[in-house]
């Protein structure tokens, strides 16, 4: 025996496109021969909740439930020091 699932479209269980805007802003200072650079990164801005993975196994009472989402927004603060 041989169990199929028959779907009518090839895209019924594909997952949406992952789309993510990412923003860095930096400014730099000088003074002399030394350099000071900050650095702000945000991640994610519109802090979508992408879905990345889901349970496809049908036979699993979990079947169709999220497994994996796209990371919320981050903010990374950046110093670098250079002489």
């Amino acid at each position: 025996n041989k169990t199929l699932l028959l779907v009518g479209s090839v895209t019924d269980f594909r997952l949406p496109s992952v789309t993510s805007l990412d923003v860095r802003v930096g400014k730099e200072f000088t003074y002399r021969q030394t350099r000071l650079n900050l650095d702000l990164d945000v991640f994610n801005v519109t802090n979508a909740a992408t879905v990345l993975g889901r349970q496809y196994d049908l036979r699993l009472t979990s079947a169709d439930t999220v497994r994996e989402i796209m990371n919320p927004r981050i903010l990374r603060l950046g110093v670098r020091f250079s002489f």
